[in-house]
């Protein structure tokens, strides 16, 4: 099976409602002042999966997928404003915010699969 790696932003509960089904995960708090992560903390995590996984995410209106890695699309408006704490600024694709990210949480470093 061939698995693949994509960004989402969605509340920790509703990660850790489907985390049984990701292959692997990795998540950062959107708000980097918060030290206590509940249910309702907005997160920006990586997901590992295979293909259907992500399409049941992209259904899923608790999860708003990011820009694709390799599509070099910039990033929408609400995730600049959600990880702008992180450096993340407009003009950021996926794959620059994740490198951003990536010196907070080494796991989050993009690759290309």
């Amino acid at each position: 099976m061939i698995l693949s790696k994509l960004y989402y932003r969605c509340m920790l509960g509703d990660h850790d409602a489907q985390a049984a089904t990701f292959s692997a995960s990795h998540w950062v708090p959107c708000d980097r002042s918060v030290t206590t992560p509940d249910d309702s903390t907005e997160i920006v995590c990586q997901i590992e999966g295979s293909e259907a996984l992500h399409l049941s995410l992209e259904q899923n209106q608790n999860f708003h997928t990011m820009s694709l890695l390799v599509s070099g699309t910039q990033l929408c408006s609400a995730c600049v404003s959600a990880l702008s704490g992180y450096g993340v600024v407009t003009g950021d694709t996926a794959w620059t915010c994740g490198k951003k990210l990536a010196a907070i949480h080494p796991e989050l470093r993009p690759t290309r699969f």
